[in-house]
């Protein structure tokens, strides 16, 4: 057998020859044309000039001798002018033969090169390359070819294709061609083949170029395979959804595995406790009544051992790729047969975490439960078993639901009666608060009076007009006098706390020098100041005018906010501003009016971020306990925000623990009774 670069290159280079033959001789023509001009144009030339040389000498030179001489040095002058072209032409030509040459040579380095990598790109091929002669006998083979056919190329020197290829050697050149190889060992397999011929010194070749598709092949199949599980899932959990009971589920999945998966026979087996048999809950595919003739159970005897009982015990899927040859099946062998069960895979269904049953399924086909078909026949099996949870539990809720509907019955008429009862109480209760309200509204006079006449006698002792006081004396009355006071101060928040509740405070409407408001709330509280070594600082804007509202209840707001600063603050000082704050808007849709802004800032112990929600409740004084530093009955803010509110306007309050507070009081300049 002839190599494969030899082989390959000589037919190649038959098709250049035969390509170039024509352009060759067409050459050969034109270099014997050019040589017989040239001769002939040497020899009109030469012949022209002796003729006419030896009558133009003649002409001029009448002696014979000198003439002889001219005609010697004629002859020699026409040598030398002949033998220069001659030279030149000489020249030209062998530089022809030389560039043809090194051509030739080049040519030749580059022919084997070609021979070379021809050769290799033949022998490296991943397709079988194939040539043979007009008879069919085999004059080329690669690499590609011995691995696919399984023979080397000395076993098949000199055997027709038909060996390798039934009947190809009939086939006529073709593009594509599929037909089946054979092996050594007998073994057909599907190719693919492109054929083409080459003829070339009266010789012919035939070239195939063979492709296993036995890869392709089992590939498509896989995905179908793939692609109809992959249909049969989605619709198994459409049914999951539409789904409202167990027994259609499973004859639904059954179905699904047969008709869309293209399985042999799908069924469900599910367990019965007291006989321990896996009996058919769902089946499809099954219509010569397989199922009918065998018994099949979940424990350990014989009948229990096979893939379904396996599947069952164990909690584990089992796959049977061929059925025939799995000791498992021994039992079944003979419906195995009959029925064409060559694969079987089973996978156990839960509920509620439990294994109550399998999900068996057959194939037609040995070796049919591939790692991705079983993959997707596992996840089948395992939304069966999600279903399983979501029907039970569906059903433990439909079921409570009617209970709590029995219980609504009689709870609704409960609540209702309750209801009726809170109501009744909530009524009283404020009908008693109301009552309490009014009550120390109206006790406003019977206890203001006997403690403006204690603070009154009082005074008047201290002012030894009833007669003179030893110190001792004065210290006592002093110490009666401070107490009374406080104690009206104490009853008069209580007392104003109570009208706005019961609704019997009126605030007026009336102008009033706001500026007058200040200077006399501040008059009042410097002595406490400086007992305290307080800086008091006041400062009020040129643009404060008059207002109209109640100047009582704005001058007693700046002194609960001036006197709360300087109790809580020990050392630094307290700031009153006032300053106007046109376009004031108590909420957000209501209309903007003119307004003053009144802020009370101090450097005393400030509040605590978590207490500030504290802080205008009743009764609520953040240094509670048994330390307690400070007097008071906690109503002084509760009692300002009412206030504030009543004229229409807001009061806030930033702090900060350790450093101080600021609290800011907002009120329009024409005030009114607010919400």
């Amino acid at each position: 057998m002839r190599t494969v670069t030899d082989a390959t290159v000589d037919m190649r280079l038959g098709r250049v020859e035969r390509t170039k033959q024509p352009e060759k001789a067409r050459h050969q023509l034109r270099l014997r044309s050019r040589a017989w001009s040239i001769a002939i144009g040497y020899f009109v030339m030469a012949g022209l000039w002796i003729y006419f040389s030896d009558q133009a000498l003649a002409a001029i030179v009448e002696d014979p001798e000198l003439f002889l001489v001219l005609s010697v040095y004629k002859g020699w002058f026409f040598v030398a002018f002949t033998a220069g072209i001659l030279l030149l032409l000489m020249l030209r030509i062998f530089g022809a033969i030389e560039r043809s040459y090194r051509s030739l040579e080049s040519a030749r380095t580059q022919l084997g090169a070609s021979r070379s990598q021809l050769a290799a790109i033949i022998d490296s091929a991943m397709d079988a390359m194939i040539a043979v002669d007009a008879e069919g006998r085999i004059q080329l083979y690669n690499p590609a070819a011995e691995h696919m056919f399984e023979r080397t190329a000395k076993e098949v020197l000199d055997c027709h294709i038909d060996d390798l290829v039934p009947e190809a050697g009939t086939v006529e050149p073709t593009l594509q061609w599929a037909t089946v190889g054979l092996r050594a060992n007998g073994d057909r397999f599907p190719i693919e083949a492109s054929v083409s011929r080459v003829a070339g010194d009266g010789s012919s070749h035939t070239i195939f170029i063979l492709r296993d598709i036995s890869e392709r092949r089992d590939r498509l199949r896989e995905i179908g395979r793939l692609s109809r599980l992959y249909s049969a899932l989605s619709q198994i959990n459409q049914a999951i959804v539409r789904m409202r009971s167990r027994d259609a589920l499973f004859e639904t999945v059954c179905r699904v595995l047969v008709e869309q998966g293209r399985l042999r026979m799908a069924w469900v087996g599910w367990h019965d406790p007291d006989s321990q048999r896996l009996l058919p809950a769902a089946r499809w595919g099954d219509e010569s009544r397989y199922l009918d003739s065998v018994e099949i159970y979940g424990d350990d005897r014989p009948e229990g051992r096979g893939p379904t009982g396996i599947a069952f015990r164990e909690g584990r899927p089992y796959i049977a790729n061929v059925t025939l040859d799995d000791p498992a099946t021994l039992p079944w062998r003979e419906h195995i047969e009959t029925h064409q069960f060559y694969a079987c895979a089973v996978f156990p269904i839960l509920e509620d975490g439990v294994v109550r049953g399998t999900l068996s399924v057959y194939a037609a086909t040995p070796g049919f439960f591939q790692d991705k078909e079983i993959a997707l026949l596992a996840r089948a099996a395992d939304d069966v078993s999600y279903a399983l949870d979501h029907l039970a539990n569906e059903q433990e809720r439909l079921l409570a639901e009617s209970a709590l509907r029995e219980m609504n019955v009689t709870l609704e008429q409960r609540v209702a009666d309750r209801t009726v009862q809170l109501e009744a109480a909530l009524e009283r209760a404020e009908v008693a608060d109301q009552m309490k309200s009014a009550f120390l509204a109206t006790m406003s006079h019977e206890l203001r009076t006997p403690l403006n006449s204690i603070i009154g006698f009082t005074g008047m002792v201290l002012q030894e007009l009833a007669g003179p006081l030893n110190a001792e004396q004065a210290k006592q009355l002093g110490m009666v006098r401070g107490s009374a006071r406080h104690l009206l101060e104490l009853i008069n928040d209580v007392l104003d706390l109570s009208k706005i509740e019961a609704g019997q405070l009126e605030v007026n409407s009336e102008p009033f020098d706001l500026k007058l408001c200040v200077q006399r709330a501040t008059a009042s509280v410097q002595p406490l100041a400086e007992a305290k070594n307080l800086s008091l600082h006041v400062q009020v804007s040129d643009a404060i005018g008059s207002m109209v509202g109640d100047a009582r209840r704005v001058e007693q707001i700046l002194l609960n906010l001036l006197a709360n600063a300087i109790k809580f603050t020990e050392q630094g000082s307290v700031k009153l501003i006032v300053a106007p704050q046109p376009g004031y808007r108590a909420t957000a849709d209501a209309a903007a009016v003119d307004a003053v802004r009144i802020s009370v800032a101090d450097t005393g112990i400030g509040i605590k971020a978590e207490d500030l929600a504290k802080l205008f409740q009743p009764f609520q004084q953040l240094d509670t306990g048994l330390t307690r530093q400070h007097e008071g009955t906690g109503l002084g803010l509760t009692i300002c925000k009412r206030l504030v509110t009543l004229m229409g306007g807001e009061i806030l309050a930033e702090s900060e623990w350790s450093v101080g507070s600021t609290f800011t009081v907002v009120l329009p300049v024409r005030s009114g009774p607010g919400p």
